[in-house]
């Protein structure tokens, strides 16, 4: 959409019971920011399956990250906070995993904190969350 709430443009990600939410971030620290989305599935309606998406400013899929389950959230450290060089992308789907992404959404990192989670009779979720 764009600044007067005109649609611009619709790029389908997902089928039925998925969700999508969207960040724009200056990952590449070009100062122009990119809008990315991750997609989550309602594992209980369909197969549990998640991505990440960066988008043109045409709305075509430029780089993709697939996921084989749910990403519950993104956050970004943009490039002008990592210092030099460019930023990252940070998700965790729910499976307790944690990804670091660079700004092709290649993976980098991939950890696992199901460790971390002491008490068995109660799971873990981790939800990121990003100041803007």
């Amino acid at each position: 959409m764009d600044g007067y709430g005109r649609t611009n443009w619709v790029t389908r990600v997902g089928e039925y019971y998925t969700g999508v939410q969207v960040m724009l971030a200056d990952l590449e620290g070009y100062g122009r920011p990119s809008l990315y989305a991750h997609k989550y599935t309602s594992f209980r309606y369909r197969a549990d399956k998640g991505a990440i998406f960066k988008f043109s400013r045409s709305g075509s899929i430029v780089d993709r990250f697939e996921a084989e389950t749910s990403i519950l959230s993104i956050a970004a450290a943009p490039a002008a906070s990592t210092g030099d060089g460019p930023g990252y992308l940070y998700a965790a789907d729910n499976k307790n995993n944690l990804f670091k992404l660079d700004h092709r959404l290649n993976l980098l990192q991939k950890k696992s904190l199901n460790s971390l989670s002491k008490s068995k009779s109660k799971p873990l979720e981790i939800r990121l969350v990003g100041a803007h």
